[in-house]
């Protein structure tokens, strides 16, 4: 459900739809489904969504520290597939980050991977029009290309691939590319820095992955 509070803010309501209309369009295994979305007889919105028990990227960085490059190449074909259906369709993500990605289990007991929020996705589709407020920041910085921090509005796929090799970094590192005290210091080592090395910062990354991120 839609909170309240947040139903009242300009825009909330258009992006919680857009939301399940992008993600309801793939049929992928590794995007949250989403089987409904509609009005309740009080007017708040709702989307019924597949119930996921697992946990995020982001929290399993938080209680391991880094994953194993072989953990991180499995996640991160699935994500690829996923965000590659989503391209096809016209639908760039804009936010993709360790808490957007969440993993559980499926029947057979396997690791599975899912993207989650579409929330501030954008169509591609020329006729649609961009939900994105004029110099609102949409997404999550340390994990923005550096064409995003420049205007939201005109990001296309090669954005989404961008933030989840920003993911694949922290995975392996436990830290993000670039570093900066406020949004500010941040939006200009993502512009004008070169990524640190991540042997620089986790010496035990291979050569091999070392040369790929």
């Amino acid at each position: 459900l839609l909170l309240p509070e947040i139903a009242g803010r300009p825009g909330a309501v258009d992006r919680f739809v857009r939301e399940a209309r992008a993600a309801a369009r793939l049929r992928t295994p590794h995007v949250v489904r989403v089987y409904d979305v509609g009005k309740l007889e009080d007017g708040a919105p709702y989307m019924l969504m597949e119930y996921l028990d697992g946990k995020d990227l982001g929290e399993l960085l938080e209680d391991r520290g880094v994953l194993t490059p072989l953990e991180v190449v499995d996640f991160m074909l699935e994500a690829l597939d996923a965000i590659s259906e989503a391209h096809a369709l016209g639908i760039i993500h804009r936010d993709l980050k360790p808490s957007n990605l969440f993993v559980t289990v499926d029947r057979g007991h396997r690791l599975v991977l899912k993207v989650l929020d579409f929330g501030i996705s954008k169509e591609l589709d020329s006729r649609a029009q961009s939900m994105t407020l004029s110099g609102g920041l949409m997404g999550s910085p340390y994990y923005m290309s550096p064409e995003h921090m420049r205007s939201a509005k005109r990001v296309d796929a090669r954005s989404d691939l961008w933030s989840l090799g920003a993911v694949v970094y922290a995975c392996v590192t436990g830290t993000t590319p670039f570093l900066g005290e406020g949004i500010a210091e941040l939006g200009l080592a993502v512009l004008h820095n070169r990524i640190r090395p991540p042997r620089s910062v986790a010496p035990d990354v291979s050569s091999a992955l070392d040369a790929f991120l």
